[in-house]
């Protein structure tokens, strides 16, 4: 994020800008010690603490992927089953998905 992006965002949350970005660097030093805290846990045990989910691909068009791409297989089986309707060899939409994260996949 730049400084432009953090400053618009202190101006959504009336904050100043420095209070973002203080709480930017608060999350990334936080994720650091989660990180080293994994790594030593598997050097102790020999396992990862948490099973890693596996996610699905982003689409290639996406240039900033997120958490809304983060979709497992199952999840999207069932999104397919429940908005698409086996026509002949190709599905058809049936309805369109409430929530961004859905609609985002259905579209891809």
């Amino acid at each position: 994020m730049t400084a432009n992006k953090d400053q618009e965002v202190a101006d959504r949350l009336n904050l100043k800008s420095a209070t973002i970005r203080h709480q930017k660097f608060t999350f990334r030093e936080k994720a650091k010690a989660a990180r080293l805290y994994i790594a030593q846990y598997q050097a102790v045990f020999g396992d990862t603490p948490v099973k890693a989910t596996q996610y699905l691909p982003v689409p290639a068009s996406i240039t900033q992927p997120d958490d809304r791409f983060k979709l497992t297989e199952g999840a999207y089986a069932d999104l397919v089953t429940r908005y698409f309707a086996p026509n002949q060899a190709r599905l058809t939409l049936k309805q369109w998905p409430k929530g961004e994260k859905k609609a985002l996949r259905v579209n891809d």
